[in-house]
C-alpha cells in the first residue's frame, strides 16, 4: 500500500513539474503602462468599516497586430510592482486563458487579468 501511494505521488510531482516547464512565453512590445489610485470600503469586523487604497496599474502589450491589456492591483494580486518596465522596450510575455504575465528585468512576473484584447489597424 505504501509503494503504492509513494509511486501515486511520484507521478504527480513529475507531471507537475512538467506541465509546469511548458510555460512559453513570447516577446512583444510594452505599449503603455498607466496606473491608478482607487479605494474601497471593506469589512474591519463587528461593523465596522475602513477604507483601503490600492494603486492599479494596466500594462499594454502589443504583439503584431494585436493590442493585450492586464489590470493589476496591490491587494487583489498579491502586489503589482511593475517597477523597471519601459514604455516601448520587448518584453516576453506568456498568456494563460484571461491572464497574462509580463515578465520584468528582474526575471519575475507582473501576473495582470486581461481586460481587453484588441487589433490594430495598419496603415495603407
Amino acid at each position: 500500500m505504501r509503494t503504492q501511494l509513494a509511486v501515486a505521488a511520484l507521478v504527480l510531482f513529475l507531471s507537475a513539474a512538467v506541465l509546469g516547464a511548458s510555460k512559453e512565453y513570447q516577446t512583444g512590445t510594452l505599449a503603455g503602462v498607466d496606473a491608478q489610485l482607487s479605494s474601497q470600503m471593506v469589512s474591519a469586523g463587528k461593523g465596522k468599516f475602513v477604507q483601503v487604497e490600492t494603486l492599479d496599474y494596466s500594462l499594454t502589450v502589443q504583439f503584431g497586430d494585436l493590442l493585450v491589456t492586464g489590470l493589476c492591483t496591490g491587494r487583489k494580486w498579491g502586489g503589482c510592482h511593475p517597477g523597471s518596465l519601459v514604455v516601448g522596450d520587448p518584453v516576453e510575455v506568456r498568456i494563460d486563458k484571461d491572464t497574462m504575465y509580463v515578465k520584468r528585468p528582474d526575471g519575475k512576473d507582473v501576473k495582470t487579468k486581461i481586460v481587453r484584447r484588441n487589433r490594430v489597424k495598419k496603415e495603407p
